[in-house]
């Protein structure tokens, strides 16, 4: 299954397990407290504080340039978009369950010294997270993680996941550690092509020691690399996406053990995409089964029918987050369609049934 061919700056982003960081952990004592214990018992860590999910004193941990990582533990939605607010190219925020695959992965475990502890306790931890609701949710944030995690254990310059668009037959970048954004942006690899499109056909993986040739799979991402390997991400036996690693600064090559373990990171994130995916089909047909019965409720209310209508057009733009919804009837006699019901109250105190389709819109 395996292909090992041979021819002739990390990025600061990546350093989130390094010596000395200063953390805090934002939440309520119930969402934080375990963690933040568990945290403070870690030695690799320069200071690891606790703030309460007060928006003003948050505002002024955004402004600490002190602060390298901030831990979001608190469920209200409100604080995660305040903290999107953040420069992130000076202080890192992850939510408590990619601070839970840091600690898991690094506490106890000096990856100088025993390497292959410390990948085999990265895949413990990321099998058990597998099972948690939370991963469902997080599917960016994992693979992000995942992603770092690779790179680390593998001591790589670059990463990145590529994701398949099945109807175009082409591989994107959906995420990418030391490659410049222009390249992220415009990287576009079709199926069969270049390394990646090579693996992603054959669902094998691949490693590529020396400066890649014709002979080789010429069309690296970063044709600099000195030693690169590249694993399909599979659900079912068919290729979800690829995931890249590679060294240019480190003349040292990778080995089938290495690529052994990319394999099993690459799998592990197929699960990731294959558990959101269903995640995300049961989440659509508890919506869909809760409109149905919410629609029937409004229909059979004591209300004149116009009213009811109108609430189940706001019913639907709560719902499916949307802006308005509007209900048109096809009108026989000026051949186009009229506004009947509408979530809009400006809309509604108009004659709606002069408004036309069209009209609305432009």
């Amino acid at each position: 299954m395996m292909e090992n061919t041979t021819g002739n700056s990390g990025d600061p982003d990546m350093s989130l397990v390094a010596e000395k960081k200063k953390i805090v952990i934002i939440g309520s004592e119930e969402e934080s407290g375990d963690l933040l214990f568990r945290l403070k018992l870690s030695d690799r860590y320069g200071e690891v504080r606790h703030c309460p999910p007060d928006h003003d004193k948050i505002k002024n941990i955004l402004t600490d340039t002190n602060i390298d990582i901030i831990v979001n533990a608190s469920t209200d939605t409100a604080i995660t978009k305040l903290l999107r607010t953040a420069d992130q190219s000076k202080v890192r925020i992850m939510s408590s369950l990619c601070a839970e695959l840091l600690l898991s992965s690094s506490l106890q475990i000096d990856i100088e010294r025993d390497t292959e502890a410390y990948r085999s306790n990265i895949l413990k931890c990321l099998s058990e997270m597998r099972r948690t609701v939370l991963l469902t949710r997080n599917k960016e944030e994992l693979l992000k993680q995942i992603l770092t995690h690779a790179m680390e254990a593998l001591d790589a310059d670059c990463g990145s996941i590529m994701l398949t668009d099945p109807r175009q037959r082409l591989l994107k970048i959906e995420m990418a550690h030391g490659i410049e954004n222009d390249i992220v942006k415009s990287t576009v690899q079709k199926i069969g092509k270049g390394i990646a499109g090579r693996v992603a056909r054959n669902c094998k993986p691949v490693i590529i020691n020396g400066k890649a040739t014709e002979d080789n799979f010429h069309e690296l991402i970063d044709n600099e690399a000195n030693s690169a390997i590249s694993a399909p991400m599979t659900i079912n036996n068919t290729v979800v996406g690829v995931l890249n690693i590679s060294r240019k600064q480190s003349t040292q090559m990778f080995t089938n053990t290495d690529l052994d373990f990319a394999v099993q990171l690459a799998d592990f994130a197929a699960g990731v995409i294959q558990t959101s995916k269903e995640f995300e089909i049961s989440r659509l047909n508890a919506l869909s089964h809760s409109l149905l019965s919410d629609t029937r409720e409004i229909l059979h209310l004591d209300y004149p029918l116009q009213e009811r209508l109108n609430l189940l057009m706001m019913k639907l733009t709560n719902s499916l987050n949307g802006k308005i919804c509007n209900l048109y009837q096809f009108d026989k006699e000026s051949g186009t369609f009229l506004v009947q019901a509408s979530s809009s109250f400006d809309l509604n105190k108009k004659r709606m049934n002069l408004i036309r389709l069209n009209d609305f819109f432009t």
